[in-house]
């Protein structure tokens, strides 16, 4: 889908296997983290999947969330 655009993909294994809540079917979340590099970057989540927004922030931040 995201072909040669893209530098890095993280494969874990089956969308959900580890989130049992997820509804089936449900897609893997996609982010942009290409601008945490920089100071005042911030994370851009491209496409809502399995992990939850919430989870994401926690981990990476608010302050670091577009």
């Amino acid at each position: 889908m995201l072909g040669e655009s893209v530098a890095v993909y993280l494969e874990a294994g089956t969308a959900g296997g580890a989130y049992p809540d997820a509804a089936a079917h449900t897609g893997s979340t996609i982010v942009d983290a290409t601008n945490l590099e920089h100071p005042d970057g911030k994370l851009r989540i491209v496409r809502h999947g399995v992990i939850p927004d919430a989870e994401i922030v926690r981990v990476v931040g608010a302050d670091r969330c577009a």
